[in-house]
């Protein structure tokens, strides 16, 4: 069985591609006796060959540490700075960040942090002006790179009759559209397209893997939803991942990632998609950390609909729903040292995205209802069972909270809502607190872009209940009518700052807003494709994605990486 996923898994890349023929490797010239070569060493003279130590910025010739000058062209070395462990990129000593892919300096030679990329963002509105530029994403050779292949990869190569060398010619025939980055920006999740058939993979710095399902890990696949979902990632190339606007759930270091993908779990209902699944990024491997029947009237039905890890890459907490536990919803918890699952605590809620640990200790998510005069709340969880709720200042017919976005640097949780109105009422927001605090402070005020005025308004969210206010339905239109649709929202690497992807009628932009007073900037235009739109409010992909190696704005199928100028 296991051997058959494995196999199942590389077909995706392998049997797309068929047998790529090798390419050439890359030529050098040796130092000692100026042979040209492609191997190790030099045919001629048998000296080695040698490491490069810096790139020519005239030719592109990878020269020796001691070269002063590029034994190609004859360039002077350039003045000492510092080499991106990410990308290889020469940077000039002053960078802090890598001026190619946006890696931070190493700790080596500098203290760069995300409080380093957020101070830029503080000169920027000191300046009145932010600027993006997009940049092409450090991307790996496939010819140099560090290409991890666990033995079972290894086994199922060997059984289709290919070689490493196969491999690697193959892969660089297709092409790679970034996903998502992790928080600290040192890795990406990505798709490796070829012949028009995909296959999950993750960057880091040179090296990559393939993800592969394996069951060397994690609880056995008892319903076939770990080859399932695998086969959604591959196969669904407008929702690359099989992510929803959710989108990625990484661990704080980026050690591992899982997908949060509620709307597929309550609009669809494939089940199947959501059970908690969890990518070790440093092996490839996708393995469940629980599992559950597809059919929602067995015993055992249910799904994830959201998670986190813990700040030491330990644990992975997961809220799950349906049956199989006491509670409706219950709080999990997986060892990915052990293999050990635990539930924790049985909630009478239904929690909805996300999962976020507070510095405390405690969980945070937003409790949920199906009866629109009824009260959501924020809910802040405690392993041992203990639960708080902080409810909403309107009930759900009023306000609906759906979204949440915490920074355990700033403290800051944004929540994103909307009204429940007509279409001419509809309203999208955020409402800013401090949940370590007194959540309930600043609930009562649902921020909204003033598209006209390019301000952020504090809207009173009492107002906006239609059994209580004044307001009828013509004058909140009215109210209502200068303020755009945040169609995603994502904190800064420091959590001081939130991209917000705004849209009034067909137009689009990006701004940036600062959370200690809500002043706002605008970063740039986007185009955003219609089936987007269509979907903004109750599905569809992850369009923004911000680490220390850049904005991620994917709005139109192409993903562009934005990093400031």
């Amino acid at each position: 069985m296991k051997r058959r996923i494995l196999a199942l898994a590389l077909a995706a890349l392998l049997a797309l591609a068929g047998m790529a023929a090798l390419s050439e490797a890359t030529a050098w010239t040796c130092p000692n006796c100026a042979s040209e070569s492609t191997g190790n060493f030099c045919p001629n003279c048998g000296t080695a060959r040698p490491a490069a130590g810096w790139t020519c910025p005239n030719c592109g010739e990878a020269n020796e540490d001691s070269y002063n000058f590029c034994a190609n062209c004859g360039a002077a070395k350039p003045a000492a700075g510092w080499t991106c462990p990410a990308c290889g990129e020469a940077n000039e000593a002053s960078y802090k960040f890598c001026g190619n892919c946006g890696a931070a300096k190493p700790d080596g030679g500098s203290d760069a942090t995300a409080d380093d990329y957020d101070a830029w963002l503080d000169l920027a509105f000191e300046e009145g002006e932010v600027r993006f530029a997009a940049v092409e994403p450090a991307l790996p050779d496939f010819d140099t790179c560090e290409l991890v292949l666990p033995d079972d990869i290894r086994n199922a190569l060997a059984a289709s009759g290919m070689d490493e060398n196969q491999l690697r010619a193959m892969m660089k025939q297709g092409t790679i559209t970034p996903v998502s980055f992790s928080p600290d920006g040192t890795c990406l999740a990505a798709m490796l397209e070829i012949d028009g058939g995909s296959t999950p993979i993750v960057i880091a710095g040179h090296q990559v893997a393939l993800i592969y399902p394996t069951q060397s890990r994690g609880v056995e696949d008892t319903y076939g939803n770990l080859q399932k979902t695998y086969n959604n990632w591959i196969t669904v190339p407008q929702r690359p991942f099989g992510a929803g606007d959710e989108g990625f759930i990484w661990s704080p270091g980026g050690h591992y990632f899982s997908i949060s993908n509620v709307n597929t779990m309550l609009v669809n209902m494939k089940f199947a998609l959501v059970n908690p699944i969890v990518v070790d990024t440093w092996t490839g491997e996708m393995f469940l950390v629980d599992t559950f029947s597809d059919k929602i009237f067995d015993d055992s039905s249910g799904a994830m609909i959201t998670g986190c890890f813990s700040e030491d890459e330990r644990y992975f907490y997961s809220l799950h729903y349906g049956s199989g536990f006491s509670n409706r919803t219950t709080l999990l918890r997986y060892d990915l040292e052990t293999g050990e699952l635990q539930p924790l605590a049985g909630l009478e809620m239904n929690g909805y995205p996300a999962l976020s640990m507070l510095r405390d200790g405690r969980m945070l998510s937003i409790t949920d209802t199906n009866q629109p005069d009824k009260f959501q709340g924020l809910a802040r969880m405690s392993p041992d069972g203990g639960l708080e709720i902080t409810p909403m200042p309107v009930p759900m017919r009023a306000w609906y909270a759906n979204r949440t976005y915490y920074s355990a640097e700033s403290g800051w949780l944004l929540v994103r809502g909307r009204t429940q109105g007509s279409a001419s009422t509809l309203l999208t927001a955020i409402q800013r607190v401090q949940p370590d605090g007194d959540p309930a402070k600043g609930l009562n005020a649902a921020w909204a872009l003033n598209w006209d005025d390019g301000v952020m308004d504090p809207l009173d969210l009492t107002k906006l209940d239609p059994k209580n206010s004044v307001l009828d339905e013509e004058d909140l239109s009215e109210l209502l009518a200068p303020y755009a649709v945040l169609l995603d929202v994502k904190l800064s690497p420091d959590g001081r700052y939130a991209a917000m992807l705004a849209v009034k009628g067909n137009d689009a932009q990006v701004y940036i807003a600062r959370l200690e007073d809500m002043a706002l900037l605008p970063a740039g235009n986007v185009e955003v494709a219609t089936s987007v739109l269509a979907g903004s409010v109750n599905g569809g992909v992850p369009l923004l994605s911000w680490s220390e190696a850049g904005l991620l704005v994917f709005t139109n199928g192409v993903p562009a990486l934005w990093q400031l100028d």
